[in-house]
Formats: structure tokens, sequence, C-alpha cells
């Protein structure tokens, strides 16, 4: 399947009030829309015709807004509420007739309403949230009509799950909160950070109904998913070290009911679903800063290790350790620059589902400059993976028009640039 087209239309209405307004010292109030069309077939890119040939047109609309007042010069207070629709259709040319299969997206509305506290205490900053979510799948039970491959949404979940499954309305009750705690060293900051997080299934995860006569090529959400519950612990540091600007930090992790996919019975052969397992993550982020001889220096690193504690596995799709270290000299209108880009061989993997298998490492680099003619003109160009090296990330899919290559690989050898106008 193939984009053939992918429309948005977005607007954005900001007001900034930096004058008292109620018990708000200042105020910042933001409301929006998106609407996005969107449309997927094999004809237009792979000239298909006849029997086999598919339709996937799609729509997702949401609107909705926020506010974020200032109460004095250490509280913190908002509201935001967002509304979504999503509707998809999927059709099949079967016979020499077009067939509407199902709908992928059965109508599914989802309204978030949220609202939030925080204050800064000296040395202590907390806050709370609470977000109410619902997500109605209003086409769960609308039939696209009586041929045999043609179901309703509900039909599709329950050729997979146990039971009969009626997708009804899922109401969710989050409360998230964090607590913050900073300390002054001589030559910088540490802080330790202690939070809790919900999180609501989404429309995908609840409600998506792909539907086809091969199990292996059903993707199906679970109406039935509870909402993730992460506990996470973060020690952090920003300040100097040995003539070095260095900011990282290490977290851990305990997730109660992690949404993941995974293959029914653990078989390559059947349906892609969803379920809630209890897991783990850990891991660090670093950055450090140097300028040496001249030549601005940074050196970033990532790491997090992931663990599906109910099944006795790694997590899907968690990267290796990566980064990337930049050299870059720069004058008051011109800067020019090298970066290493590289990533560690990651052979944990869970290749049930979106794990393809053991990723390799790879080091590419990148050439840039940028230039600025006058104070309010930018000119920024350069070249990414100069020695056009075939690499592939860990978190890319399996390739399924190359059977020579086992996933998706990046982009080879490819010049960027920009120019920025400030009137």
């Amino acid at each position: 399947m193939d984009i053939v087209y992918s429309y948005t239309d977005m607007y954005t209405l900001k007001y900034h009030r930096v004058t008292p307004f109620g018990i708000f010292s200042s105020m910042n109030v933001e409301l929006f829309n998106t609407d996005i069309d969107h449309l997927m077939d094999n004809v237009i890119l792979r000239g298909n015709t006849g029997n086999g040939v598919m339709s996937w047109p799609t729509a997702s609309d949401t609107y909705g807004g926020r506010i974020i007042g200032t109460i004095g010069s250490d509280i913190r207070a908002g509201i935001d509420y967002e509304h979504n629709t999503k509707d998809a259709e999927q059709n099949m040319v079967m016979s020499g007739m077009n067939v509407f299969m199902t709908y992928l997206w059965p109508g599914v509305e989802t309204e978030k309403l949220g609202l939030f506290f925080e204050q800064d205490l000296n040395n202590i900053s907390y806050g709370l949230r609470y977000d109410q979510v619902e997500l109605d799948p209003t086409r769960a039970a609308d039939d696209p009509g009586s041929g045999m491959m043609q179901k309703t949404a509900n039909e599709v979940y329950t050729a997979d799950y146990d039971g009969t499954i009626v997708a009804s309305k899922r109401d969710f009750d989050n409360i998230s909160g964090f607590l913050r705690f900073k300390k002054d060293l001589n030559h910088g900051e540490s802080y330790i950070n202690f939070s809790i997080n919900e999180r609501a299934p989404d429309a995908n995860e609840l409600f998506h109904a792909k539907n086809n006569s091969t199990a292996m090529m059903r993707h199906v959400g679970n109406p039935n998913l509870s909402s993730e519950r992460h506990m996470t612990i973060e020690v952090g540091y920003e300040g100097m070290l040995m003539g070095n600007h260095i900011t990282g930090s290490v977290y851990y992790n305990d997730v109660d009911d992690y949404i993941t996919t995974h293959r029914k019975d653990d078989s390559a052969m059947k349906a892609r679903l969803y379920k809630n397992v209890d897991a783990e993550l850990y891991g660090y982020e670093v950055s450090v800063h140097r300028l040496f001889a001249g030549i601005d220096t940074t050196l970033n690193l990532n790491y997090t290790r992931g663990n599906d504690e109910t099944q006795n596995r790694p997590l899907p799709q968690i990267m290796p350790l990566a980064g990337d270290l930049t050299f870059e000299i720069k004058s008051a209108n011109t800067n020019y620059g090298l970066r290493v880009n590289f990533a560690d061989t990651q052979d944990r993997f869970d290749s049930k589902v979106l794990d393809v298998g053991r990723t390799a490492g790879y080091t590419t680099y990148d050439i840039f400059a940028g230039f600025e003619p006058t104070p309010n003109l930018r000119v920024s160009i350069g070249m990414a993976n100069i020695s056009d090296k075939r690499y592939a990330t860990h978190l890319n899919t399996t390739n399924r028009l190359d059977s020579a290559a086992d996933r998706t690989d990046e982009p080879g050898r490819s010049l960027f640039g920009s120019v920025n106008y400030e009137f």
C-alpha cells in the first residue's frame, strides 16, 4: 500500500496576556483545528488493476484548546480540551467488483479533558494532573454489507479475541503527578524526581479493525484494554565537571498494564493483537559539551532497556545505545561542522510482531554549514550520510518490496537545505 495523497488543513490561534486577569498574573490561550484526509492504495504507484486492488480512505479531524495561567511567580494552572474523530474504510476489488470490507476506524470519537496544577517552592516542585478520556466507536456495529468478506468491526474483534466482543464507549479517569527535589552544588545542580503517570489506550490500540481472510494479515485492536500506569524515579545533574558542561539523568520506570502488540498464541501465522502486560524500562541520557581549540564539541548518548515482565522477554521497538558527536566552528555570521551519528548492535528484540530481529550497529557522517548574509536572512545547507552507507535502525520494519533486504533502510547520501527570512 502506498500513499496517494495526504492533505492537512491546520489552523491555530494563540493569545498571550502579560497583564493580570482575575487571579492570574499572566495567561496563554490557544485554539486549534486540524483536518486530515489521507488515501492509501496499490494502484497509482504500482499500476495494479482488477482483483486485489485495495483502497483505504481515512479522515482524522481534531479541534480543541488550552488555557494556561500563572498565579504569582510560582504557580501554574490550566485546562485543556481535545476532540478527535477518526474514520477509515477498507475496500478491495473482488470478482471484478469493489467490496467495502469493514470500517478500519469505526467512527472513533475521542474526547479528552485535562486539568493541571504545578507549584515551585524553593528547591521543591510538585504537580498534579487529571485527565478524563472518552473513546466511542460509533460505527462498530455498522454492517458494510452482506458478503462473506464484509464484516462489522465487532465481528473482526470477535474473530480473534475470546468471547463475543461488542465494542462500546470507554471512559478513563487518569490521575498523574510529580514531586521534584533539587539541590544546588558548587558547579551545578542535581535533582531527584518521582512521578506517576497514567495513559489511556488510543483509538488504534482499542478499536483498529483491519479485516483479512488470512489471519496473519489482520491487525485488530482490543476494546477491553486498561490504562497504562507508569511509576518513575529519575536522578539528574546539570553543571560543570572537569571543564565540560554536562547534562545527564538516569531513570527507572515500572509500568502496570503496559500496552503491547503481539501475535495470537505467539504464532507468526495469526493476527496482530493488543494486550496489557507488566513491564519495566530503565536507562540514561547524557549530553557533554566543551569548547576545544575553538571547536564546539557536543556528545549526546541515550540508552533504554525494556523488559516485558509478564512474558519474560524484551519489549519490542527499543533502540540500543545510540547518539551523536558534533564538531562545529562558529562565528558571528557563519557556522559549519561535522556530525557523527552512531548506534550499537541491538540483540535484545521481540520478533513476534514489530522487531525484524537482531539489528547491526552503524556509524554515519553528516556535514553542514549555515550563513547569515543579513541579520534577518539565514541559509543552511548540508549533506547527510556522506559515505552513502546502507543501514537501518532497530525501529525500521520489514521491507516487503525488496526480498534482498530484511527491513526498510534509511536514506543514503542526501542533500538538505533551508532558507529562513524573518520580517
